[in-house]
């Protein structure tokens, strides 16, 4: 039996490299280090945040139908890679997980664009509820906007920032109880 050997190409498009040149730029004129180090102790910036939304990163994430730009996961991960390579102390991951997870599942078009113009940070609670016991979430503490699963249903629970849990990795986490925020 003979075997053929594929080679696949991994190449990034010129457009891909037109993406990681722009934030990489964007993140080294925008989040020197002193910016990190002056927000570690709650793990978020929101000017930088709003500058990076107002770059379109939040936009990219979501399928054109619901009024984002329908970049490929791959275009998101570049820019991803980008903010961890200066530690950029913004929610990027958590709401943009959030916000596609919102439109894949019909959205009202007023909190999609609520997420698009980063108005709102959206962000995952990573466990099932259990019994309506706290849990550690991500971004927890600078966004009151939770999408959680409740059994078998997907619920965005809203209310304020929980309190920051201090953490080694200088993230914006925080103990999140799902009692009397508004479903």
């Amino acid at each position: 039996m003979d075997a053929e050997l594929r080679l696949q190409d991994f190449s990034l498009e010129d457009y891909q490299e037109m993406i990681t040149g722009s934030f990489r730029d964007f993140f080294e004129k925008e989040c020197p280090s002193t910016l990190v180090r002056e927000t570690e102790a709650a793990g978020y910036a929101p000017g930088l945040w709003k500058r990076l939304v107002g770059m379109g990163a939040v936009s990219m994430a979501l399928p054109a139908e619901a009024g984002g730009d329908g970049s490929s996961l791959v275009d998101l991960t570049l820019v991803a890679e980008e903010a961890g390579s200066v530690m950029a102390p913004v929610p990027l991951i958590a709401d943009v997980v959030a916000a596609r997870l919102l439109a894949r599942t019909g959205a009202s078009g007023e909190l999609l664009t609520a997420a698009l113009g980063g108005d709102r940070v959206f962000t995952l609670a990573l466990q099932p509820l259990r019994g309506g016991a706290r849990q550690l979430v991500p971004e927890a503490s600078v966004s009151g906007d939770v999408v959680a699963l409740d059994g078998s249903e997907l619920v965005l629970f809203t209310g304020s920032p929980s309190a920051h849990v201090p953490n080694q990795g200088g993230t914006a986490a925080g103990w999140w109880e799902p009692a009397g925020k508004d479903r």
